[in-house]
């Protein structure tokens, strides 16, 4: 009897019996709501930033967990990576650095566009 709390020992496991309210509740804290709650955080934070494009359309590589496309461009260096992604995803696509977002447009025309003619639209451009 240890306080209240009498461990049995089964196998290599421990488990506790007759647990009294206040230490089932501790218990329920403890391997029920803390993993919940540290899911949505992940999930809210760590999985639905990498689904922007996804969810506009626009084509991207396929994405690590918390560095993004990061790795495939260190591996292969920049210029090759846009090279890369430019043949394999067209003219405009998107890179997930980090959680950020990097929309690339190589296309001259559509980049005229967006400077020039449509300055008013994109006055948050640095």
């Amino acid at each position: 009897m240890c306080g209240g709390v009498r461990l049995v020992r089964r196998g290599f496991f421990v488990g506790v019996a007759h647990l009294a309210f206040p230490e089932m509740l501790t218990v329920l804290i403890l391997f029920f709501i803390i993993p919940i709650l540290i899911f949505i955080i992940w999930y809210r934070h760590y999985y639905i930033p990498y689904k922007v494009f996804s969810r506009l359309g626009i084509a991207h590589p396929p994405v690590e967990p918390f560095t993004g496309n990061v790795n495939g461009i260190l591996r292969q260096g920049i210029i090759e990576a846009l090279n890369n992604d430019i043949n394999k995803y067209g003219k405009v696509f998107g890179w997930y650095i980090g959680t950020d977002k990097w929309m690339i447009v190589a296309d001259p025309n559509m980049l005229r566009e967006i400077f020039i003619k449509s300055s008013d639209h994109f006055n948050q451009r640095p």
